[in-house]
């Protein structure tokens, strides 16, 4: 009896090994969530869930692109836009030149933390230094602008995932 049990021993132990390696390199590979969004070209459309519903996004990721956003269209022309930044900060937006109302969608790590709804385009002639700045809570690599009322008609919530779904 113990002749078979050591026989059977390395066979246990690399049965064993074999199901870590596995498991280890199913662990490894690339998931939705790893896609670095910094990398995709600035303007792209990409396609993305969140709260369960698909929706088309416009990615802005250079500075340029970013401090431009929305102003001064008719329209978003998709479903919102995703701004990426390239650092998780308390990032300050203002609504310069906009002629639509805004909810706002702050994320990190693809997880929605904090949102401002229906925020307001400007008055006609109202001066820039009275245009109110709108940051998140906490620190944030991303920020979903879209139409006011989004939020609300899809049933966003903190705590909702952003899965960008490669294209």
């Amino acid at each position: 009896m113990k002749k078979k049990l050591l026989l059977l021993l390395p066979l246990l132990i690399l049965a064993t090994f074999i199901l870590l390696r596995v498991a280890g390199t199913k662990e490894q590979q690339p998931t939705q969530q790893q896609i670095d969004l910094t990398s995709i070209e600035d303007r792209s459309l990409i396609d993305a869930t969140l709260s369960g519903k698909q929706f088309r996004f416009e990615i802005v990721n250079s500075y340029a692109s970013q401090l431009l956003g929305l102003s001064n269209r008719e329209e978003i022309g998709s479903d919102g836009m995703l701004f990426v930044f390239h650092r998780p900060d308390k990032h300050q937006i203002w609504m310069k030149d906009m002629t639509f109302n805004l909810d706002l969608i702050w994320l990190r790590g693809n997880m929605v933390v904090d949102l401002i709804l229906d925020v307001p385009k400007p008055k006609p002639d109202q001066e820039l230094d009275t245009l109110p700045i709108y940051q998140p809570i906490e620190k944030v690599d991303m920020l979903l602008e879209v139409k006011a009322g989004f939020v609300n008609e899809h049933h966003i919530e903190v705590g909702d995932e952003l899965i960008v779904i490669n294209n």
